[in-house]
């Protein structure tokens, strides 16, 4: 938070300042909470405890994208490679040790104007996905975010619903109908969708 503290998911509202990075500029800085992507505050979700050289550890989904590596990559948190793969935790790189299954409750998805977020001090795009990459995700969200960059201000303070954003269950649904006709496609899906040809995979 700008103020210095930590929040936890759960506790996030629309309008708090949390730390993001701007890709474009190349700088951290505090953006406010537009709004949810995805909300579910009482689902078991399966999540990838990643454990870093530093002691550090953060918590996502094998789906969540965040970025590796010294060209800031954005790459499937189940695609990072062990003692390989190394991601921005307080602006330095740090190694990825190990990555173990956890279930946790709760799923909170969190939108910027930057597409970014910092949590547990590392670097992660706002988006998750099997198939797109974080620049196409981001793309097609930019109606809702310049929309919500203006209208945020009413709502600020509110606690999220449960539910997924329409923009973010429509990506949704595509993606689920594009792997299921993969086998008829000409290439892979993510190979239409990512800006990165393998994803380690």
């Amino acid at each position: 938070m700008e103020d210095g503290h930590s929040i936890a998911m759960n506790e996030l509202r629309v309008g708090d300042m949390i730390k993001v990075y701007d890709l474009a500029s190349g700088e951290y800085r505090f953006s406010p909470v537009l709004g949810f992507l995805h909300v579910e505050r009482d689902r078991e979700q399966e999540y990838l405890l990643m454990k870093l050289q530093n002691q550090a550890s953060i918590t996502m989904s094998g789906d969540h994208l965040l970025f590796v590596n010294e060209t800031k990559i954005p790459i499937r948190a189940k695609s990072a490679i062990v003692g390989r793969d190394t991601v921005w935790y307080d602006n330095a790189l740090v190694l990825i040790t190990d990555r173990v299954l956890v279930k946790k409750h709760g799923v909170f998805n969190v939108l910027t104007y930057e597409g970014t977020i910092v949590v547990d001090g590392v670097l992660a795009s706002n988006y998750a996905s099997d198939i797109y990459s974080h620049e196409v995700q981001h793309q097609v969200l930019s109606p809702f975010r310049l929309f919500s960059a203006y209208v945020y201000l009413f709502n600020r303070g509110q606690l999220p619903e449960n539910g997924v954003l329409p923009y973010a269950s429509f990506l949704q649904q595509l993606e689920s109908i594009l792997i299921g006709l993969s086998q008829f496609l000409p290439c892979n899906p993510r190979q239409l969708f990512s800006s990165r040809s393998g994803d380690n995979e």
